[in-house]
């Protein structure tokens, strides 16, 4: 389980399935009938998986970050594990499932792409601009 979430409105706020599991384990299935049930929370997705391919890749300030649905992962050379997160808890702004992700390094931000939409997040300044 993710131990901490930032604030998002309950219309769109999901649990990971993870989370849905670890909370059942602790506290047991809900013996309560719904009649209009949500659709399942997404799985989080699996690091070992040979089938597992990746929305975006890109590099940030010497880290390898690998895009998937609302996760990325975070590869940095001095840690000995890849490090999996929501990308709302890094980046509250940036919507899930990108397209495309590029670093500039020589102008210190990061470009992500998702559909029409260019979202740039410069690192010293720590906010967002959309073209």
């Amino acid at each position: 389980m993710y131990p901490t979430y930032t604030y998002t409105s309950m219309d769109e706020f999901r649990l990971s399935w993870d989370d849905v599991k670890g909370i059942q384990a602790l506290y047991g299935k809900s013996n309560e009938v719904n009649p209009n049930p949500r659709p399942p929370p997404p799985q989080t997705p699996e690091k070992c998986n040979p089938n597992l391919s990746f929305d975006a890749v890109a590099g940030l300030r010497g880290e390898m970050m690998f895009f998937k649905d609302r996760f990325f992962w975070r590869r940095n050379v001095q840690l000995p594990e890849v490090e999996l997160t929501l990308i709302r808890s890094f980046w509250p702004k940036l919507p899930a499932r990108i397209d495309a992700a590029y670093e500039n390094q020589a102008r210190d931000f990061l470009v992500v792409i998702k559909g029409w939409i260019l979202l740039l997040f410069f690192a010293k300044e720590h906010r967002k601009r959309i073209l």
